[in-house]
């Protein structure tokens, strides 16, 4: 494969992702946020994990991703968020060298009012 580069936006509009993805991915957030916020808690994922079948995930490996994906510093997963780990575990991003938090912070750039303003980066 040729190397990935996810520096900018113009990198991002090169990847594809078909709308069947984007409405499975609103699906399962829909699913999860059982509290209606409009994010995630780590119990919430913790949860949704369990019930699609990954029944021994450990809290502090939940915690630990959130931490990582978590730009609001909110200790939550909003739904942009939530698509970026989402793509990046099924794009193998991990094996490509790119760092999970800057795919998340480029996939959730477009996602606040004031760009990542007020952001924890």
């Amino acid at each position: 494969q040729p190397p990935l580069r996810l520096n900018t936006v113009e990198d991002m509009k090169r990847i594809i992702v078909p709308l069947g993805s984007l409405v499975h991915l609103k699906l399962c957030f829909q699913r999860a946020n059982v509290r209606r916020t409009g994010t995630l808690s780590v119990q919430e994922l913790g949860e949704w994990s369990q019930a699609i079948g990954f029944p021994n995930i450990k809290f502090d490996t939940l915690q630990q991703m959130v931490n990582q994906v978590d730009l609001t510093g909110k200790g939550s997963v909003d739904f942009f968020e939530f698509i970026a780990i989402q793509m990046y575990q099924s794009m193998g991003l991990r094996e490509r060298g790119i760092e999970v938090r800057q795919f998340v912070k480029l996939i959730a750039q477009s996602s606040y009012p004031d760009g990542l303003n007020g952001v924890y980066v």
